[in-house]
């Protein structure tokens, strides 16, 4: 038997799992396949178990999805050590059990759009919380905002107890499927 490359690992993991349609991995621009790409170039892969794996190409999709590079406070993020080390406004970023559950960014430059594959983490994100840039006057500004809309897929994240986007441009409301 053929031991497996590293992309070849990582994409059995996530495509049969991702909520994408699978043609955005055909663009190596967008944030999900740079997410891919950056997860099969790490040096630790073969360590990873399949939910790590998948729960660092979640944040990797939601670091690019954000513009992650631009983001106030980055430290840590797409690293080699471990989520739990990673920037979080309000720590800790992981639960007692090591695991990611903690998305509080605060105020931190996002701009983009949240991606679908956030709800890969719908066993262990319990908050998520990303204000925009408000205006003086308490209206959004597109600099340093959230867009578009909230994805449907969010209400698989059954654990999560807060979700705050104040301040940001997102269109529509609370999907339903996150009402439960």
């Amino acid at each position: 038997p053929t031991e497996q490359t590293p992309l070849a690992r990582v994409q059995s993991i996530v495509f049969p799992r991702t909520f994408e349609d699978p043609s955005v991995f055909d663009d190596v621009n967008s944030a999900p396949s740079k997410a891919v790409e950056w997860l099969a170039s790490s040096a630790f892969l073969s360590s990873f178990d399949d939910n790590e794996i998948l729960r660092r190409y979640a944040l990797a999709t939601f670091y690019y999805s954000t513009d992650g590079d631009n983001w106030t406070t980055r430290t840590g993020w797409l690293a080699n050590q471990s989520e739990c080390s990673w920037f979080i406004a309000v720590p800790p970023a992981c639960n007692g059990n090591r695991v990611f559950a903690n998305l509080f960014l605060g105020q931190n430059n996002l701009q983009g759009s949240l991606p679908k594959d956030l709800a890969l983490l719908s066993n262990s994100l319990e908050t998520i919380n990303i204000r925009g840039s408000d205006s003086p006057f308490g209206l959004s500004n597109s600099e340093g905002s959230l867009t578009g809309t909230i994805p449907t897929e969010y209400g698989l994240l059954t654990r999560l107890r807060s979700f705050n986007l104040r301040g940001n441009d997102i269109e529509g409301g609370i999907p339903e499927e996150m009402r439960s």
